[in-house]
C-alpha cells in the first residue's frame, strides 16, 4: 500500500482516538438527593447524570506537486454517559464518564499501523474515566494514573503504539477532549444580548504536536424556534517536545513523514438550544425545568499545510515535499439528562396521628 497514504489514515485515525467526539446515555434513579449549595459547573449535583451522542468526521487531502489529490474520510460515533460522583466545597466536579458503543467506518486498504488505531477505538467500548472540572469549565485528570490506564486500554498490548499515545495524547488533549460539553460552563448561556465569552481547546496532530484553540462564542439572533451561539477561533501549533532520553513515537511505528509544518487553520461552528415555552407564571422557579446549557453543539477544525517524507518513502513517491489540507467536524448531541432539582418536589406535609 502506498505508505503515505497509511500515514495519513494513521493521522486521522489518531485524531478520532485522541480528539474524541463522544455521545452519552442517560441514567435515571429514583430517588431525589439532598440539595449541595456549590458553584459546581452548570449547577450540578451529586449523581447528577446526562447523555449525548457524538459524531466525528474527517477528510485529508494529500497532494504532490501537480498531482491529483488523495482523499481519505473516516466517521466515528460514540454514546457517552456523564455522572457527578461528588461535588467538593469549592465547587469542583468530580464526574465519571462511560464509553459506549464506539464504532468507525472506513474504506480502502489500511496499513498495520491504521488497522492499531481503529482497534484503539473499539477498545474503550465500556470503559469508563473519572476526570475533574472546576466552576470555570476547566477539565484536569483526577490522577496521572487515570490517563495511563485509558492510554493502556487504547493501545492493547502493543507496546510501539501505546509508547506513541503516550506522547501524542498528553494529559491536555485527554482532559479537553472530555471537557467538550464544559465550554457553556453555566446553564443559562444561550440567550440574547448576553456578551461573548470565551473558552480553550486543544487537539492532537498525532507525533508531531499540538493545536491550541481560544474560541470566541457569542450569542445570535433567534433561527427559527431555537436560539444559536456562532464558535470561532484560530488555532496554534505547538510542537511535539520529547524528554532527552525519549525515542520520538513517530519512529517507533515507523511513519514516513519526518517534518510537518501548519501553515493556516481555524475553527468555526455553533451551539443552539430549542425555545423555552413561556411559562404562565414567570416567577414560578420550582416551574422552570433545569437542563443541559445546550441541545447541540457542532464544532469544524481545518488545517493546512506541509510535510516532507523521509529518504525511503520519497523514493516510492513524486516527490518528497507535499501538501495537506485537513477537516474533522465534531456534532455533540445531548440525548438525556436526568438532574436532582427537577426531581425534588415538595411533599405535602402528612397530619400525625393523635395520641
Amino acid at each position: 500500500m502506498n505508505p503515505i497514504v497509511s500515514m495519513v489514515r494513521l493521522r486521522s485515525d489518531l485524531c478520532g482516538v485522541l480528539c474524541i467526539a463522544a455521545a452519552l446515555v442517560a441514567g435515571l434513579w429514583s430517588a431525589p438527593v439532598a440539595a449541595q449549595s456549590s458553584p459546581a459547573i452548570w449547577g450540578l449535583r451529586t449523581r447528577d447524570v446526562f447523555s449525548c451522542n457524538m459524531v466525528t468526521t474527517r477528510e485529508t487531502q494529500l497532494t504532490f506537486g501537480e498531482q491529483p489529490a488523495t482523499v481519505l474520510k473516516s466517521r466515528d460515533f460514540l454514546r457517552l454517559e456523564y455522572r457527578v460522583e461528588s461535588v467538593e466545597p469549592n465547587g469542583d466536579a468530580v464526574l465519571v464518564v462511560r464509553i459506549q458503543e464506539p464504532q468507525r467506518e472506513t474504506g480502502g486498504e489500511m496499513s498495520r499501523t491504521a488497522r492499531l488505531a481503529s482497534g484503539a477505538l473499539s477498545r474503550l467500548a465500556n470503559m469508563t474515566i473519572r476526570f475533574r472540572v472546576d466552576p470555570f469549565g476547566v477539565v484536569s485528570a483526577v490522577s496521572p494514573a487515570g490517563h495511563r490506564e485509558f492510554l493502556a486500554a487504547a493501545a492493547g498490548t502493543d507496546e510501539a503504539f501505546q509508547a506513541f499515545l503516550r506522547a501524542a495524547c498528553p494529559e491536555e488533549v485527554y482532559s479537553s477532549w472530555l471537557g467538550r460539553p464544559f465550554l457553556f460552563p453555566q446553564r443559562e448561556m444561550i440567550v440574547q444580548g448576553r456578551q461573548p465569552w470565551t473558552a480553550s481547546l486543544t487537539d492532537s496532530v498525532g507525533a508531531f504536536g499540538l493545536l491550541r484553540s481560544s474560541l470566541t462564542l457569542k450569542p445570535e439572533l433567534l433561527e427559527d424556534d431555537a436560539l444559536v451561539v456562532t464558535i470561532s477561533g484560530k488555532p496554534e501549533f505547538s510542537p511535539l517536545v520529547l524528554p532527552s532520553s525519549s525515542t520520538a513515537p513517530k519512529d517507533g511505528l515507523q511513519l514516513p513523514i519526518r517534518a510537518l509544518t501548519i501553515e493556516s487553520g481555524k475553527v468555526s461552528g455553533r451551539a443552539q438550544q430549542r425555545r423555552r415555552q413561556a411559562l404562565a407564571n414567570p416567577q414560578d422557579a420550582a416551574a422552570r425545568l433545569v437542563r443541559p446549557p445546550f441541545d447541540l453543539m457542532e464544532l469544524t477544525l481545518e488545517v493546512t499545510g506541509t510535510g516532507q517524507l523521509d529518504e525511503a518513502s520519497a523514493g516510492l513517491l513524486p516527490g518528497k515535499a507535499f501538501q495537506f489540507r485537513h477537516s474533522s467536524r465534531c456534532s455533540l448531541l445531548i440525548t438525556g439528562f436526568a438532574f436532582s432539582e427537577n426531581l425534588q418536589r415538595e411533599l405535602p406535609v402528612v397530619p400525625a396521628e393523635p395520641r
